[in-house]
């Protein structure tokens, strides 16, 4: 069953981790990723609170996710931005329905910004996350997403909503 704790908040030198939710056994977090991520310090930031994954915008730049990748983890999704709707959900709910059948457990850190909250609260309501729920946790942390993006989540959400109802195949 999917929880949506408090916010939990974790330091280390300047980094933070925002808790958004849990799910099976995969944990969603939101995080300041810095500028320089072959930082030292950063990765064992990530290695030590388990994080196995980094998602975040390509802001002009196919080499950032790459090289922080070989720091920590063989998974990593790096999606253009603004998001374009489907493609690029679908392969990361493939990835992360790989790691729901693999992994004892994995953490996941999504870049703390509007486009990171937009995908984060996309792949939460595919999961099967209530969507007013979600939106409220990225709230707390002071991110509003854009009309445009809240009206294709709501029309989403009652998409899986019917597809669930009809015995539909979602990811669970």
């Amino acid at each position: 069953m999917t929880t949506l704790p408090t916010i939990i908040e974790e330091f280390t030198g300047e980094q933070v981790l925002n808790k958004i939710c849990d799910y099976k056994n995969l944990s969603f977090f939101m995080s300041n990723i810095p500028e320089d991520v072959n930082d030292t310090e950063y990765i064992s930031f990530l290695r030590s609170n388990n994080i196995r994954a980094i998602v975040r915008p390509n802001h002009n730049s196919q080499n950032y996710m790459l090289s922080l990748a070989k720091g920590i983890s063989d998974f990593v999704i790096n999606f253009p931005d603004p998001i374009p709707d489907g493609f690029l959900i679908k392969l990361f709910l493939k990835n992360l329905k790989h790691f729901i059948a693999e992994e004892e457990h994995v953490s996941i850190a999504i870049e703390e910004s509007v486009e990171g909250a937009y995908l984060l609260v996309y792949v939460l309501i595919e999961l099967g996350v209530n969507l007013k729920e979600a939106i409220e946790e990225i709230k707390k942390l002071d991110l509003e997403l854009e009309k445009t993006q809240v009206d294709f989540l709501r029309r989403r959400s009652r998409q899986l909503k019917r597809m669930r109802n009809v015995g539909a195949c979602t990811i669970s």
